[in-house]
C-alpha cells in the first residue's frame, strides 16, 4: 500500500522457522493414532487419483 519492495517482505529463513515450530507442535500435541490419521489424509491429498478418466467417461456413456 505505500508502494514498497514486496521482495523484502519474502524471508525464507523465516518461513523454516515457522514450518518448523508448527509441525514441532502438530507432533507434541497429538497421539500417534491421530499422527497417522494426519500422514493419510496428506497422502491423500497430494496422491494420483483412484479414479480414471476413461472409467468417468464410461460411466457416463452407460447412463444415456
Amino acid at each position: 500500500m505505500e508502494h514498497g519492495n514486496l521482495k523484502v517482505l519474502i524471508q525464507p529463513a523465516e518461513l523454516v522457522v515457522i514450518g518448523g515450530a508448527s509441525i514441532g507442535t502438530v507432533l507434541i500435541a497429538n497421539p500417534l493414532h491421530i499422527l497417522k490419521q494426519i500422514a493419510a489424509g496428506l497422502a491423500g491429498v497430494f496422491g494420483g487419483s483412484r479414479f480414471t478418466s476413461s472409467g468417468i467417461s464410461d460411466s457416463f456413456k452407460n447412463d444415456v
